[in-house]
């Protein structure tokens, strides 16, 4: 069987649709199907390519907008989709969101070549900004996506519940879930021979709790109000946040030199798995547009405490406090409090916490089990 993938951004580019791409064409190729993959080109890298998982990449000309985060295909895109995979004899097309043009682009092809396609959307609200002349055009625009890939596809799929809702925005009813997962036995495998001291690498004391911020390092995210909460946290408990990423606060975050903060930039996911299963809290205060963020998934499978915000799919692991931490807000001062109320909290029981959420996890939200739901779908032309 032949899969190809439409993503318009994809790896190195960092994100959760990206990591949840990696995952998926992996995983199928594993399995023994070929898979292919249209994506953006990206400076410095080749117009195709096979990767390390045996994914044949094909990547189009396209507009690098808003700092990379919005790549817009370059005219003509249909006819060059048509003529790099006339001759591929695809069996099934996924295409990743319906926020770009490439996006729509991959949902004709499928149309036009009588193709069985089903788009994934990863999205739970508009994209998040201050400015209301930029929202109002900002929310055209998804409208107007949305509008062009209903013509094109009748299979819509979100990647938690919380997804499905907001996909009945545009009119569209949903197909199913194809739930965001982790990879859970590459997680067991890295966290049961854990030998990786991160308190030693970075020169911390025994007794020192660290906290794990996991994830692209933009205002959105909500990163530097969590620094500013780990100030006021450390002022009483021995606490170091530990920030693994990369994105455009990067380097104001690199020459803050705080000494309850270090700076790890982009880590390999078994340093990723180390690091969380290491630590005491990962938290992600985050007022982005988040699909089912992946990040909050592996730290819970990794056995760490989660403490998040209720964008995307959280609460349908986090459906209480017994589970781990929904943030009401992501003023630094709450997340200061929320914060140290764990840290405060007898060890046992936020290990029970922690064991709720880690099974919960492997029960429901495994990237086998989502690989194999997307195999057995009813695909239709």
């Amino acid at each position: 069987m032949t899969y190809c993938f439409f993503s318009a951004q994809y790896l190195p580019t960092p994100g959760g649709v990206e990591r949840y791409t990696e995952n998926m064409t992996r995983l199928l190729r594993i399995k023994g199907h070929r898979v292919l993959l249209v994506t953006s080109a990206l400076p410095g890298l080749p117009a195709r390519e096979i990767d390390a998982n045996g994914t044949e990449i094909f990547r189009l000309p396209a507009w690098q907008m808003l700092h990379g985060r919005l790549p817009i295909a370059k005219c003509g895109s249909g006819k060059k989709i048509q003529k790099l995979l006339d001759n591929q004899k695809i069996d099934r097309i996924v295409v990743q969101t319906m926020l770009y043009p490439l996006s729509v682009a991959g949902l004709a092809f499928a149309k036009r070549n009588k193709i069985p396609a089903i788009a994934i959307t990863h999205s739970t609200n508009y994209v998040c900004t201050d400015n209301s002349v930029v929202a109002k055009a900002e929310q055209w625009y998804e409208r107007h996506l949305a509008h062009a890939a209903q013509k094109q596809c009748s299979f819509f799929y979100g990647v938690s519940q919380n997804c499905n809702k907001w996909l009945a925005n545009f009119g569209i009813t949903a197909a199913g879930v194809l739930y965001n997962g982790v990879d859970i036995e590459s997680i067991n495998a890295v966290i049961s021979h854990d030998v990786f001291d991160w308190k030693k690498q970075n020169h911390l004391a025994t007794n020192t709790q660290l906290i794990a911020y996991v994830g692209r390092l933009i205002p959105e995210k909500g990163v530097l109000a969590l620094i500013q909460a780990t100030k006021a946290v450390a002022q009483s408990i021995p606490v170091c946040l530990l920030i693994a990423g990369d994105g455009p606060l990067a380097s104001q975050i690199r020459a803050m030199q705080l000494p309850y903060v270090r700076f790890l930039g982009v880590q390999p996911r078994e340093k990723i798995f180390s690091l969380l299963h290491q630590s005491t809290i990962y938290c992600l205060p985050t007022v982005y547009v988040e699909d089912f963020c992946p990040a909050v998934l592996v730290a819970a499978g990794c056995g760490c405490f989660v403490m998040t915000t209720d964008k995307g799919g959280s609460k349908e692991l986090i459906a209480d406090e017994s589970y781990g931490t929904i943030l009401p807000d992501v003023c630094a001062k709450n997340i200061a409090a929320a914060l140290e109320q764990v840290l405060r909290q007898p060890t046992q029981e936020r290990l029970q916490i922690v064991k709720k959420a880690q099974e919960k996890v492997q029960k429901t939200f495994t990237l086998a089990a989502t690989c194999a739901q997307l195999e057995q779908l009813p695909w239709q032309k």
